[in-house]
């Protein structure tokens, strides 16, 4: 699978488990498990960014400055998953201003990466480049999978 692929999933994955978490008023520790979800899933997927799909397109000059531009975001949105955990009531109210505002901010992330960078990287790095790249991609998270299974099972 391209990297572009599995980053869009991971946008649209990350937006759903958003919206549940908006839409849920059950128990809250069911809540506080999906927001653990939503918080490690953000996590990987910004990781997965910088370390393997930003550094590929930061070698042509098309995208130079990609990372500039990308990081203090990213560092604003690990703010944001910081307060959230501080809170650490998905039903508080100021806990539900955050995550209305973690939503707004992704969603403008992923409709600018799909919408720009990803049909440009196509491009410039090629599809065989991308499908590499997806490898990578699928190893991290599968590795990432694997230590969080292990950690729940501690």
């Amino acid at each position: 699978m391209l990297a572009t692929e599995i980053l869009t999933t991971d946008h649209n994955t990350v937006i759903a488990l958003i919206d549940e978490l908006k839409d849920r008023h059950n128990n809250e520790r069911g809540n506080r498990d999906l927001f653990r979800e939503l918080d490690l899933a953000i996590r990987l997927h910004l990781r997965l960014e910088e370390e393997i799909f930003y550094p590929a397109l930061e070698a042509d000059p098309e995208f130079k400055g990609l990372m500039e531009e990308s990081v203090p975001e990213h560092n604003e949105t690990r703010r944001v998953l910081d307060d959230m955990e501080a809170i650490n009531n998905p039903a508080h109210d100021d806990f539900q201003k955050l995550l209305t505002r973690l939503r707004f901010s992704l969603r403008q992330h992923a409709e600018k990466e799909e919408s720009d960078i990803f049909p440009r990287a196509l491009g410039v790095l090629g599809a065989d480049r991308l499908a590499e790249l997806g490898t990578q991609i699928d190893a991290v998270k599968a590795d990432a999978a694997g230590m969080s299974r292990s950690a729940n099972m501690k």
